[in-house]
């Protein structure tokens, strides 16, 4: 870590303990040592505070966040939360701990693996596939109707939470959201990558780009097959043929 970070970090912190934090950690690129130059300095709070909140220092973006021990351990039991949140504890790096707690927080993310949660993670990947059904006809008639504002708002939500899905359903494990979307593409597989592409938009027309998500909305569909009851599957099956 650099030290003008170190400083940084090591003075925010000082704050936040007389705010009450139990632990601080730092935490981003910062923490694994792939900053940029103009990188966020990000930092967690253990306790109560506000949710989030930044500001500029030595002209850097400071953003702290704050939850407490119950939270932070509840946030590894939601698949969707899991994602980004074990990883951000396993690599940071602890500034202050007065009560122990932060070192405790952090044993945990380092002995947590998708074993512990994976019953509550296929039925949340089945459950929000379907949940996402409804928007393929929907993106089947903004298209028709020439809404192209419509069209391209409603495929990128797709994409986006069909990308958190796949990402759950594969047990994958980001440091952050940089990079997310090459983990995810990689993932997948060469037809998944090339959709992937597709519905983002990388190359192609709007028309395109919602072919892309849909064909990765069928993709996930048979890859959780097996994890769907039937009026699940009834409702996949609607939605994949009302938006051919």
């Amino acid at each position: 870590m650099e030290p003008e970070i170190r400083r940084l970090a090591e003075s925010v912190s000082g704050r936040l303990v007389d705010q009450g934090a139990q632990a601080t950690l730092l935490m981003g690129s910062h923490a694994r040592g792939q900053a940029r130059p103009d990188s966020d300095v990000d930092l967690f709070a253990v306790g109560d505070g506000p949710s989030a909140w930044m500001e500029v220092l030595d002209g850097r973006l400071v953003a702290v966040y704050w939850w407490t021990a119950e939270e932070t351990r509840r946030r590894r039991l939601s698949p969707e939360e899991a994602l980004l949140a074990v990883r951000a504890w396993r690599d940071g790096v602890l500034i202050d701990d007065p009560t122990g707690v932060g070192e405790e927080l952090q044993r945990e993310a380092r002995e947590w693996t998708w074993e512990k949660i994976e019953r509550e993670a296929d039925a949340w990947v089945a459950e929000q596939l379907v949940a996402q059904a409804e928007y393929l006809p929907k993106l089947t008639g903004a298209l028709e109707a020439g809404r192209r504002l419509d069209a391209a708002a409603l495929r990128g939500q797709l994409t986006v939470q069909l990308a958190e899905l796949f990402a759950v359903r594969r047990r994958l494990m980001e440091e952050s959201e940089n990079g997310f979307w090459e983990t995810v593409a990689e993932a997948g597989g060469p037809d998944w990558h090339a959709a992937l592409e597709r519905a983002l938009g990388v190359e192609g027309d709007e028309a395109d780009a919602a072919a892309g998500a849909v064909e990765l909305f069928r993709m996930l569909s048979e890859d959780v097959h097996a994890l769907l009851d039937d009026r699940q599957r009834d409702v996949i099956a609607h939605a994949l043929a009302t938006s051919r």
